[in-house]
């Protein structure tokens, strides 16, 4: 199955892919500092313009291991908890539609195991600022998680916020707290 979103699908070679923006070596620090560690070999993380995905506008970050996408992260900011409800409710109704009943459902934090890999929905907030976090992963990276990584990860739901953590450094200069 081929999922894209805007110009881009999981499991797409870099090499096809336009407008990527790799990220530099300070970027990759201050993510790595914000708690992201690139897990993979020959993994790299690259930035892009605004996304358009089911009426909405996100953010994205794209990763890649062996010079194919394995995960498409995208981030809405929304101006009010009221806004971040409403389109979290939306986000979440398209994908149960798109993809079936959720595997895993946390109040902020639904999960889907999909054909073609795994999807997270979470929602969080902080001071006046409101987002929404989206995560496509393929089912590529299958087996190239060890043991080791899986323990020094803990949770899904960590390594989506360390995630969150570092776009919203990036662009709000702020940081999620649990």
């Amino acid at each position: 199955m081929k999922f894209e979103i805007g110009d881009y699908y999981l499991n797409q070679n870099i090499s096809e892919a336009s407008k990527l923006i790799e990220f530099s070596e300070e970027e990759y620090a201050q993510a790595e500092n914000s708690g992201m560690k690139r897990m993979f070999k020959n993994e790299k993380w690259f930035s892009c313009d605004e996304i358009d995905f089911k009426d909405i506008s996100w953010i994205p970050t794209l990763g890649s291991t062996d010079g194919k996408i394995y995960k498409i992260a995208l981030q809405g900011d929304f101006d009010s908890e009221r806004e971040l409800k409403k389109d979290f409710e939306y986000i979440k109704g398209v994908l149960t539609k798109d993809f079936g009943y959720f595997s895993e459902n946390n109040e902020d934090k639904i999960f889907w195991d999909t054909e073609f890999g795994n999807i997270f929905l979470t929602k969080a907030s902080m001071f006046d600022f409101y987002f929404i976090n989206l995560f496509f992963t393929s089912n590529i990276i299958n087996g190239k998680i060890n043991d080791e990584q899986v323990e020094s990860r803990k949770s899904i739901s960590n390594i989506i916020l360390r995630i969150a953590n570092y776009i919203a450094e990036k662009f709000k200069n702020k940081t999620i707290n649990p």
